[in-house]
């Protein structure tokens, strides 16, 4: 199964080399284990920033085939890079995954939504277990996600 990681990217120079350590080693176990196939990539989507990261997703690209870049003409927006990322690679691997630059949530999490899809899911997602460190704001915008999207399934 190839595996395609989108993430938008917008002035994420301080912690982008550290996350695609971690993603480096956790696809190459992965891959190595048979999960997924050695043509998974990660794509960073580049939203308009204005320091070095494209300057480092191009160094990543140079030093691994695993990793990939677009390059937005500006700053579009995190959901708008998000889906300029999924549109343009649809149809270059089995399952695209989304998340953010910045490691806030566990990349462990990949393994079970491979599983998952492995299985026959369509869709996969995972739902954070503690918000404590949300702001107030981001807890009721997450709540009720969460709940609209429970009302359609």
């Amino acid at each position: 199964m190839k595996l395609g990681i989108v993430i938008p990217c917008y002035n994420e120079e301080e912690g982008l080399s550290e996350t695609t350590k971690r993603l480096q080693v956790l696809l190459d176990q992965m891959i190595l284990s048979g999960d997924i196939d050695k043509e998974s990539f990660v794509c960073y989507v580049d939203d308009g920033s204005k320091d070095d990261t494209w300057a480092l997703i191009e160094k990543f690209k140079a030093n691994s085939s695993l990793f990939k870049g677009i390059k937005l003409s500006r700053n579009f927006g995190h959901q708008n890079a998000l889906i300029a990322g999924l549109m343009q690679l649809k149809n270059t691997a089995d399952a695209l995954v989304s998340m953010d630059a910045d490691l806030q949530d566990d990349i462990q999490v990949l393994k079970g939504f491979v599983e998952k899809y492995k299985e026959g899911y369509d869709v996969v997602y995972g739902v954070r277990e503690d918000r404590s460190k949300d702001t107030k704001f981001k807890r009721g915008t997450a709540a009720f996600f969460i709940n609209f999207n429970t009302l359609w399934v």
